[in-house]
């Protein structure tokens, strides 16, 4: 063979591979580890995945401290992240562990370290040094049990069965009295009822569920309901300095989702801190409520005590503009006023 010959069966050759090793190298995982989570709060997790649309699929794997099985839950792409959400850890919990793992089109998978974290009774008990992942008040999970082990829980010891939706062909169980909170497999768990014999994978055994119904409740309208993320506040884009003492803190992102059936809403909101002698808490804070619409003008009214103080909001094509409070975690501090922009997914 020429050298001409070997030059140009080279460079086809190169064509042909460049694909593949690029592919090889998987999505790239951005994720700060997790160290702490809220008992009785499902427990939200993100992560930036690039490229993001080379993702094939990317699942949160748990479980308990001594736990033999791993389970998981999908990660789902939100508002320029994807996010998981777990079960609601119980207070005999103390700690668990956790991964992500993505595969990609090409099927390369890509995976973090394993992470432990502890499970405590309120954000004080975190630490400031340890990131605490955002606690939801309400969510519906579906919950994949291990695949291929026989006789698994559908749901690990420590965890909560409320508002889970166990997947798998087998059956489910309520084995809270023997597992401390675990699914074994022979019961069926409905509206909270063990009934022996079950043989269906669906757990509902909470009240305040999403419904799955599509009928549009009085007072709000298709066009508000979805998912809105936090990109402004006071005018200013994402990171901004809502607290400057003692440390000073960054409104990192927000997340603010309107369901129609029954109205209700999730705000989550995370500030970082940042002090003088290297990097502070973040902090997520939530509420809940419902919210009804008047026009353009959207009210919220907070189930119990109000975190953000949510002013009416105005809705604008997409785009969501309210004034709230950003907390400060310092005392004697209160809160800021600020006016935020919010824009749908």
């Amino acid at each position: 063979m020429s050298r001409s010959a070997r030059i140009h069966l080279g460079a086809m050759l190169c064509l042909l591979l460049s694909p593949a090793m690029a592919m090889a190298q998987g999505v790239s995982i951005d994720h700060r580890g997790v160290g702490c989570v809220l008992a009785g709060k499902f427990p939200r997790f993100d992560a930036r995945l690039d490229p993001a649309d080379a993702v094939a699929r990317a699942r949160l794997h748990f479980r308990p401290e001594g736990g033999p099985h791993w389970y998981f839950v999908e990660m789902k792409p939100e508002a320029g992240l994807f996010s998981g959400i777990l079960p609601k850890p119980q207070k005999t919990l103390h700690r668990f562990s956790y991964y992500i793992d993505v595969l990609d089109k090409g099927f390369n998978e890509t995976r973090t370290a394993e992470f432990a974290l502890d499970v405590a009774a309120g954000p004080a008990a975190c630490g400031r040094e340890k990131v605490l992942a955002a606690g939801l008040i309400k969510a519906n999970v579906l919950v994949h049990a291990p695949e291929g082990v026989a006789g698994a829980p559908r749901l690990p010891a420590g965890f909560a069965v409320d508002g889970v939706v166990a997947a798998g062909a087998a059956g489910v169980a309520a084995a809270a009295g023997a597992g401390g909170g675990g699914l074994g497999s022979t019961a069926l768990i409905l509206g909270g009822v063990a009934v022996a014999g079950g043989t269906a994978a669906v757990i509902a055994a909470t009240s305040k569920g999403d419904g799955g119904s599509s009928s549009q409740a009085p007072g709000t309208s298709s066009a508000a309901v979805g998912t809105y993320a936090l990109e402004q506040v006071n005018g200013s884009p994402l990171p901004v300095v809502v607290v400057d003492t003692p440390c000073t803190g960054f409104a990192d992102s927000g997340r603010l989702v309107l369901r129609s059936s029954p109205p209700d809403y999730e705000m989550t909101e995370t500030t970082r801190f940042q002090c003088l002698n290297g990097p502070g808490p973040v902090n997520p804070h939530s509420e809940s409520g419902r919210w009804s619409e008047a026009g353009s003008s959207i009210a919220f009214t907070a189930n119990g005590a109000s975190v953000f103080n949510l002013s009416n909001g105005t809705l604008t094509g997409a785009t969501l503009t309210l004034s709230m409070d950003m907390l400060s975690e310092a005392v004697g501090v209160p809160p800021r006023r600020v006016t935020t922009t919010w824009r749908k997914q």
